[in-house]
């Protein structure tokens, strides 16, 4: 978990809050994230956490993905980001908040 990572912010005003603005996230299980793996290809992470929403200067991507919360009937939207090695393979992971990292490690929630 990593809040301090620059993860991007979405800011509106009330009054400009529309359809837009709401992160809807792609959908995955936490079994579907409990297969990204360090060492991973760029290809096989996408097959697992889908399509980034954006890439950072470092060369990270960022995810914004809707995870199934504790009660399995809603949802939760996480900001999950990627870090790659010279290799262009993963060589970190982090979640913003620990309430995502608790559904796909099965932690404290």
């Amino acid at each position: 978990v990593a809040p301090e990572a620059d993860f991007p912010n979405v800011e509106r005003r009330y009054a400009d809050m529309d359809a837009r603005y709401a992160r809807t996230g792609t959908a995955r299980s936490a079994q579907q994230m409990r297969k990204v793996e360090l060492g991973q290809s760029k290809g096989v992470l996408v097959r697992y956490a889908g399509q980034p929403v954006s890439a950072n200067a470092d060369g990270s991507w960022n995810f914004d993905l809707r995870l199934p919360a504790n009660d399995r009937r809603s949802t939760l939207v996480c900001q999950y980001r990627v870090y790659f090695d010279d290799a262009q393979k993963v060589a970190a992971t982090a979640w913003r908040r620990p309430q995502c990292a608790d559904i796909v490690t099965g932690g404290k929630r």
